[in-house]
């Protein structure tokens, strides 16, 4: 058990067809590669609250969407990366 990590995340389908983004798309990745599980219940609940997207639904293409991604870390975790598995990219959060 560790600490919430809550992550607003801006995304958008730049593909040809409708996609069906999940919230372990979006995951964190500490500085030893380890991945950090995503709380979907409370991913869902926290979008839902903020009036968020909702992982409920189709994103057509083109289309800009923000979520919420909650997710459990280590509280001693260093060197934090979220890693967007369909679009390939890793983004480094630093420390």
């Amino acid at each position: 058990m560790g600490i919430w990590s809550i992550l607003h995340v801006r995304l958008q389908n730049v593909g040809d067809r409708n996609g069906m983004p999940y919230p372990y798309d979006a995951q964190l990745m500490d500085e030893s590669r380890a991945m950090n599980d995503v709380n979907r219940r409370v991913s869902f609940l926290y979008s839902d609250y903020h009036q968020l997207y909702t992982f409920t639904e189709a994103v057509p293409p083109g289309v800009w969407i923000e979520v919420g991604v909650v997710t459990d870390i280590a509280p001693d975790a260093h060197g934090l990366m979220l890693c967007i598995e369909q679009a390939g990219t890793i983004v480094d959060l630093g420390d």
